[in-house]
């Protein structure tokens, strides 16, 4: 089994700046799952359900953090660290030769 762990953001911004990351980062992942619920529902007449379980949690996440760097006074800096964690497992107790590959993004967002 490999695991690497690669910083995905690291650094301190204005309350404008982490909102622009913010936004790219969580519209990414919602515009990945939207595309890849409906490919599901295009290919094989139903929604996928990991995206179907996965859009409602980062859309309250993305609105939570909306709502708290727009309560930020705009001189405080906002300290974001973002790391992914992928671990491939390149044997499976059921087929010795397939791949399988978890990502884990985790993301801290502190103001100071």
């Amino acid at each position: 089994m490999k695991n690497q762990h690669f910083k995905l953001i690291n650094g301190t911004f204005s309350a404008e700046e982490a909102k622009e990351i913010l936004t790219n980062v969580y519209g990414s992942k919602i515009q990945f799952h939207l595309i890849r619920n409906w490919s599901s529902s295009e290919r094989f007449g139903h929604d996928d359900p990991e995206s179907v379980k996965r859009l409602p949690e980062l859309r309250r996440d993305f609105d939570r953090i909306k709502q708290m760097l727009s309560a930020c006074d705009p001189d405080l800096k906002i300290s974001i660290s973002s790391t992914v964690q992928i671990t491939i497992d390149e044997k499976t107790a059921d087929n010795p030769s397939a791949q399988t590959r978890k990502r884990i993004v985790e993301t801290a967002v502190s103001v100071r």
